[in-house]
């Protein structure tokens, strides 16, 4: 046996001990402590099966170390947060792809116990890591309950990351992957120069990710547009010649060095990021260093890269200037008065009825030389540099203005005009869609009350499957004539959710897919208290057969998914409870050929017509409940009448009228309070057009009637 591995035996029987994890580096410090100290302690088997995941880390046993804190999580009787934070941190970071499963389930583990103070740092170091993608608000409650041990925030960021997951009916949450694999990127790119802190370009990577487009690079000073700027920029007015409002080049030069002054070469990256806000309009950020600095920062403005000294102007009498060349000028001929033309320049009027003062700052030279450097990668910056210079060449060549006040203005007008782009971003956003199909899909709902008079929703899910499968085929096939048959699976179900994120009740199903044709799902929603949000969630899955590769490099989805659709769900009002009430009719059709339908499930047994559009030549079929009759006898027998009707509408010079096609009356007898039925009517000789379907209801046993019409067109 090898020194190295006596060693490692020895600290494995020896000693313990605890990792403290540096905020954002991944640095680990490592602190012995005789195994006795902590021996007699009552979570010795949480720090046993800790501390050995964490030798085997530092052997750089990685799997192991995994596997060793998997046992953990089966064995324990508590949760260990310390445990899962590093599971997932080391699964990500080490791209152990296998361990991506586990990894959700045991960070979702531990969240599940109470805040004991052996893991607070953990669970502070977390909210930390969580701090970009809160609200300040939200972050700086977690952060307090948390040092109060208060365990329901645990609860609260369990819940968070479950209105995060793209795949909502798994245990696995691709989107807490994704989180950690940003934190990860970061901790290698984005840190301070003292390697242990995020600088201000991790905040927005862990909330967006990569961006669309980025561009670093240095600002540079260039003398030409300098010149230019002073030469050409300004045109003489038309008091005075040119020869009287002349500045000699030598004026001119301490300018141009005093700009280049207060030019610094700091380094700079612009971040474009697409598709962040409903307008659609780009979204960017900046960051630089400033004052010699290495550690990158987040720049309100690109006005932030200019020193508060090159905004001064003295007023003064000093200096004429004119945009055609040299000569003429003359200053003040005081020593201070020289000085202070360094600082600014002052364009005179020097007509005897009139005396005005353009003032000119470094400032003003270095926002248009700064914003020419950055006008081709955004309209942003365009569009500012554009309005600039046009404020810049009219301010000059009008008479009786001024240049005082005119940098500090543009300064505040885009850096608000930045800001304002900005906080029209969301929170976070995932980027996990990009190259993954979405599922087109149509929902229709319809009220109804279960035995228990309690309301409830029958949810149809109508999927459209073709574009997601067949791109998948042809990408492994290069066919479209591949056998469905076993290769897909649908799987489709929803979460009730409350306004906490806690899932109140949840439903999903598994079906095999026969055809790329659209597929439907039903589901009977129940109306929870408290209720604050319904998701529908589908996903289409395929077999091995196709193979195992992954929708993109590095993607947390498992490879088997190949498209996805979520959509948040509005039941809108449950049918009321009292009183003589008719569920919402299920309309459809039925041939008279029909047979058995391949749908046959509470007693709808046609073609159900979801926007109320029948073929012509089919009958009308329609499928109902009735609730809160009044039964009499000791059979407690309702007896009701169902008369219904049907007109259409026809339209005319003289609006609308309505022509009665049939009308029938029927009389049931049922045992109990309520009664459903499947009504068909024999529609199969009327022409295209739009009709009304009239249904009033009588209860024999009480005075109680019930009336609804619903409109349906035949083509």
């Amino acid at each position: 046996m090898t020194s190295k591995e006596n060693i490692v035996n020895f600290a494995r029987t020896i000693l313990s001990f605890s990792m403290k994890k540096r905020k954002v580096a991944g640095i680990f410090i490592l602190t012995f402590i005789p195994l006795h100290l902590v021996a007699s302690s009552p979570q010795v088997d949480k720090e046993g099966y800790y501390n050995r995941g964490l030798i085997e880390l530092e052997e750089g046993n990685f799997e192991e170390a995994l596997q060793i804190w998997l046992e953990a999580k089966s064995n324990l009787e508590d949760s260990d947060f310390r445990i899962s934070q590093t599971f997932i941190q080391l699964a990500t970071k080490e791209k152990l792809e296998d361990y991506y499963t586990a990894a959700s389930e045991i960070y979702y583990w531990g969240l599940s116990g109470k805040i004991v103070d052996s893991e607070k740092e953990a669970l502070q170091n977390e909210l930390t890591l969580l701090r970009p993608l809160l609200e300040r608000k939200r972050f700086r409650n977690l952060e307090d309950r948390i040092e109060n041990s208060d365990s329901g925030a645990l609860k609260e960021i369990a819940n968070y990351w479950n209105s995060l997951d793209p795949t909502p009916l798994t245990d696995y949450n691709e989107r807490l992957i994704e989180h950690w694999q940003r934190i990860n990127y970061a901790r290698n790119h984005f840190v301070k120069a003292n390697g242990e802190e995020f600088d201000d370009r991790a905040d927005i990577y862990i909330k967006y990710g990569k961006p669309y487009y980025s561009k670093e690079g240095q600002l540079n000073y260039i003398p030409s547009f300098v010149t230019r700027i002073l030469k050409e920029g300004i045109r003489p007015p038309s008091f005075g010649s040119a020869e009287q409002l002349a500045i000699t080049s030598t004026q001119r030069m301490n300018l141009e060095n005093r700009v280049r002054q207060y030019h610094e070469y700091n380094r700079y990256e612009v971040w474009i990021y697409r598709d962040l806000n409903e307008e659609l309009q780009n979204t960017v950020f900046m960051f630089g260093t400033r004052n010699g600095t290495s550690s990158f920062r987040r720049i309100r403005s690109v006005d932030d890269f200019i020193p508060s000294g090159a905004y001064r102007s003295y007023l003064q009498h000093n200096y004429s200037f004119s945009g055609q060349g040299s000569g003429g000028g003359t200053g003040s001929g005081d020593s201070e008065s020289n000085e202070r033309s360094r600082q600014s320049v002052q364009f005179n009027n020097t007509s005897a009825s009139q005396n005005s003062q353009v003032t000119l700052t470094p400032a003003i030279i270095l926002q248009l030389m700064y914003y020419q450097q950055f006008a081709a990668l955004d309209a942003y910056f365009g569009n500012a540099y554009d309005q600039m210079m046009d404020r810049f060449i009219n301010v000059s060549n009008s008479f009786g203005t001024s240049f005082k006040g005119l940098a500090r203005e543009f300064d505040t007008m885009h850096g608000t005009k930045l800001v304002a782009i900005q906080s029209r971003a969301p929170n976070e956003k995932t980027t996990l869609f990009e190259n993954l199909i979405e599922m087109p899909a149509e929902y229709y709902t319809y009220r109804f009350l279960n035995e228990q008079s309690e309301p409830y929703s029958k949810v149809f899910t109508q999927i459209t499957l073709d574009e997601a499968a067949y791109y998948d085929i042809l990408r492994k096939t290069n066919s479209l004539q591949t056998q469905l048959a076993d290769r897909y699976r649908l799987i489709g179900g929803y979460e009730i959710r409350d306004e906490s994120g806690e899932t109140l009740k949840s439903e999903s199903i598994q079906r095999p897919v026969k055809s790329f044709q659209s597929i439907e799902n039903r589901f009977n929603i129940p109306y929870e208290e408290g209720i604050e949000e319904i998701l529908l969630s589908h996903e289409l899955h395929s077999s091995d057969s196709l193979g195992v590769e992954k929708v993109a490099s590095e993607s947390p989805f498992p490879a088997s998914l190949k498209g996805i659709n979520n959509t948040r769900l509005d039941l809108g009002e449950p049918l009321p409870t009292e009183g003589l009430q008719l569920s919402d009719l299920i309309m459809g059709y039925s041939y008279q050929e029909d047979k058995d339908n391949e749908i046959s499930r509470d007693s709808i047994d046609f073609t159900i017509a979801h926007k109320k559009v029948i073929p012509q030549g089919s009958d009308l079929s329609f499928y109902y409940e009735l609730y809160n009759l009044l039964p009499k006898g000791t059979d407690e027998i309702s007896e009701y009448s169902f008369e219904y009707s049907i007109t259409k509408e026809k339209r005319g010079l003289f609006g609308r009228r309505e022509d009665a096609l049939l009308s029938i009356a029927i009389n049931n007898t049922v045992i109990g309070d309520s009664d459903k039925n499947v009504i068909i009517i024999d529609t199969s000789n009327q022409e295209p057009g739009e009709y009304l379907l009239n249904i009033s209801i009588s209860d024999l046993n009480s005075d109680s009637t019930f009336t609804k019409t619903q409109p349906f067109s035949i083509e």
